[in-house]
């Protein structure tokens, strides 16, 4: 079965701004592969085979203008021991794309989630105690999709797969 999730995907250049920022992040986690680095928008998880394709019909339906980020913030998350980047002002698109997305695959088996969506990208990953402040220039993000990803777990640790994309207009 595979292990999916759709997200946003930073194209080459913010995703070497963000792995940047992280790479001054002191070793006290484990740090995420700069090829993963993605902002999930629903983690769905173990899927049947014979249930993906209910998922990619359903992102097909999904309409959204492209919008800007500014990832211009960094937490840490005691429960969850992740030290995360995120964007201080979250557009309404953007809230707007995932309560699309989430009705869109309720049928296919989804249940959202009850806590309202955070946006994040997870930098470092069992982080036990917060991290000092690292001071980094607000990164800008154009974003102009979205893309259902398969999550494999090998020996060196996970690494993810686009599976497919949809264009915003």
């Amino acid at each position: 079965m595979p292990r999916l999730f759709f997200a946003l995907w930073p194209d080459d250049l913010v995703r070497k701004q963000i792995a940047n920022v992280a790479a001054q992040l002191p070793p006290q986690g484990k740090r995420v592969k700069t090829s993963n680095l993605h902002a999930t928008l629903a983690f769905l998880g173990d899927v049947p085979a014979d249930q993906v394709d209910c998922y990619l019909r359903a992102a097909e339906q999904i309409t959204s203008p492209a919008f800007d980020l500014q990832l211009d913030s960094r937490e840490w998350w005691k429960k969850s021991q992740v030290t995360c980047m995120g964007a201080s002002e979250v557009p309404d698109q953007l809230f707007d794309l995932v309560t699309s997305l989430n009705k869109a695959i309720e049928p296919c088996g989804y249940q959202p989630e009850k806590r309202p969506f955070r946006l994040h990208i997870t930098l470092m990953r069992k982080v036990r105690k917060p991290v000092n402040p690292v001071h980094f220039e607000p990164i800008p993000w154009l974003v102009r999709s979205f893309c259902l990803v398969e999550s494999k777990t090998l020996p060196e640790g996970a690494e993810y797969r686009v599976i497919q994309a949809w264009n915003f207009v």
